[in-house]
């Protein structure tokens, strides 16, 4: 069993709130209590500098479309959460050129009569989806600097991607606030807010360490960023 997985964090919140980890509904309290808070911590909208990840996986000319979901599959992660750059590797490391989603539909409106397939050099996202333009006319193998996420844990083996040191931290401080609620007498209660105020004090703690301030290093279009400006050319006497 490996130190920080799915079962040992479990069994753990079972013995600093009183339950048996052998009972298996007991555990499975605490397993829910667990990705109750696993899934919470990775989706509050901080980017967390532990899951930001580089990988590569590849587009081919049968596309212009590829689902998050789907490069995640390329690369061996559970879920992917936002790409903050993109790089075509097959041509040597070269960055592509970020632009929002209107812009490249504008864009291809424009040159679509005879628009040829050709290597890609711009890329859009929106929602669940990452589309490349031009459409590629081969394979390629694509660079991506991209926020990992994840689904709940469900195999005892699984192992979060939250860093070792603050798993107990973290997850099993909230899971044993959250079974201890569910016990009763004010011995309970006092158990609950114990676990309750040292889970914020931790969390406290983990975003100080492992909140990125940093903005991606890529030159984006910001959404309707090309139809909301208006220049207006001001004159000084």
């Amino acid at each position: 069993m490996a130190s920080g997985d799915f079962l040992e964090l479990a069994q753990r919140a079972c013995y600093q709130s009183r339950y048996q980890p052998s009972n298996t509904t007991d555990l499975a309290r605490a397993k829910e209590a667990i990705n109750e808070c696993y899934l919470s911590v990775l989706n509050m909208g901080d980017r967390w500098s532990f899951a930001t990840r580089e990988g590569q996986f590849s587009i081919t000319s049968a596309g212009d479309k590829y689902s998050l979901s789907s490069i995640a599959s390329q690369l061996s992660v559970g879920d992917i959460v936002r790409i903050f750059n993109l790089t075509n590797d097959t041509i040597g490391n070269v960055p592509l050129q970020g632009m929002d989603w209107l812009s490249q539909e504008k864009l291809s409106y424009v040159t679509q009569d005879g628009d040829p397939k050709a290597c890609p050099q711009n890329f859009a996202v929106f929602g669940t989806q990452v589309r490349f333009y031009p459409w590629p006319d081969k394979t390629y193998l694509i660079g991506v600097l991209y926020q990992q996420g994840d689904v709940a844990m469900a195999s005892d083996a699984t192992v979060p991607i939250i860093p070792i040191s603050w798993r107990h931290k973290i997850l099993v401080t909230y899971a044993a606030a959250r079974l201890w609620e569910q016990h009763s007498g004010a011995d309970a209660l006092g158990h609950a807010k114990y676990y309750n105020d040292m889970y914020d004090k931790n969390m406290f703690l983990f975003k100080e360490q492992y909140s990125a301030a940093q903005f991606p290093q890529i030159a984006l279009d910001a959404p309707t960023w090309n139809n909301d400006l208006d220049l207006v050319e001001v004159y000084y006497d």
